[in-house]
């Protein structure tokens, strides 16, 4: 058996099993984020719903994934079933997640949430100060702290422990000196973890200035972090991130071998930066990579589509390339033998997207 077989073999599983699924239930936002492709996108963006009615065909599908994660590029509280898709994933046994903004995030809707079996929510910051309210126009920080402030009211009401809360921080070129305020700002708000990314894709070329690229101001960052890390470790609240480079990542964070996106149109891509819901001829058009329709196929049938398997396979080459005893030879032969173009996409290792994606490197 070649080397490209059995590579692509190990992915063309009798059973569906994914360490993550990430459910786009809406591409629809009430905030104007300046970094977000929605925003620079202006009338080229889709807007719409999951259908309801489609997610409910989805749960029997994923009952062997780890983490359901219900958010994509909108605002999943704006979703009119979003507590009936929670609540419908809870009852399957299925550990399920979602990012806000926190504006729509009630005293009330709070106690739903908590009802509703949800176990991990993440709200969105991008500063502790000035910077957030500038980066994320109409979705403040006050309005994101309030947010947090009642989920954890919620829970003591309750007597529940779950949701966890999480901060999703999105760090900015310009805005590190706001790091240092965050372990007071989330002082006695509940948050047991926060994670830090940076803008890895930038959706207008006037935004290059947010993006870290300079490999002297990337190692002043890791030193901040790393004393934040030790402040927040302090009041028991983990700390995770991941700085941009130049070395290129055998993996890449999106774990496209073990894990899927399902978009809004339900269209299933193996992330989300390769699904930006933006009409032709926008850029980021060109950029899709969809493997198939959850709405005309099963998820365990476009997984193990040749197309999909032979993606993943050339991820695989690159993480495992000693696992089996080939080497550099043989990882470059199971490479090759990937360059098959399928739904337009160019030739090469990886298809165009992620060849292009400021996330296969690392400093």
């Amino acid at each position: 058996m070649g080397v490209l077989e059995r590579i692509v073999g190990r992915f063309r599983p009798r059973e569906l099993r994914l360490d993550w699924a990430q459910i786009e239930v809406t591409t629809r936002c009430n905030a104007h984020c300046v970094y977000c492709p929605r925003t620079q996108a202006g009338t080229a963006w889709r807007n719409r719903d999951l259908d309801f009615g489609l997610f409910s065909r989805l749960l029997p599908q994923l009952s062997r994934t780890a983490h359901l994660h219900l958010q994509g590029w909108g605002e999943p509280l704006l979703h009119p079933h979003l507590l009936e898709m929670i609540r419908a994933a809870h009852a399957q046994g299925l550990r399920t997640g979602t990012t806000t903004n926190g504006v729509l995030l009630t005293p009330e809707l709070a106690v739903e949430l908590v009802r509703s079996g949800l176990d991990m929510l993440a709200v969105s910051l991008a500063g502790t100060g000035p910077a957030h309210d500038a980066a994320r126009p109409g979705a403040g920080l006050d309005a994101a702290l309030a947010a947090m402030d009642a989920l954890v009211a919620a829970r003591a009401r309750l007597h529940f422990a779950t949701p966890a809360l999480h901060v999703a921080y999105m760090l900015l070129r310009g805005a590190e000196d706001e790091l240092e305020a965050l372990p007071r700002l989330l002082e006695g708000r509940g948050v047991s973890t926060v994670v830090v990314s940076t803008l890895d894709y930038v959706a207008a070329p006037d935004l290059t200035h947010l993006a870290f690229t300079d490999p002297g101001e990337i190692a002043a960052v890791r030193a901040r972090l790393s004393r934040l890390a030790a402040a927040l470790a302090s009041r028991d609240v983990a700390l995770v991130y991941r700085l941009p480079g130049r070395h290129e990542a055998a993996q890449c964070p999106e774990n496209p071998t073990r894990a899927l996106v399902v978009d809004a149109a339900g269209g299933v891509s193996p992330c989300v930066y390769t699904c930006i819901p933006a009409a032709p001829p926008h850029p980021a058009a060109a950029l899709r990579l969809s493997f198939g329709s959850a709405e005309e196929e099963g998820l365990a049938a476009i997984w193990q589509r040749p197309g999909y398997a032979a993606f993943r396979a050339a991820w695989q080459a690159r993480q495992t390339r000693d696992a089996d005893g080939y080497g550099t030879k043989e990882r470059k032969e199971a490479e090759q033998a990937t360059q098959r173009p399928e739904d337009g996409q160019d030739k090469g290792p990886l298809p165009r997207p992620c060849d292009e994606c400021a996330k296969r490197f690392v400093s």
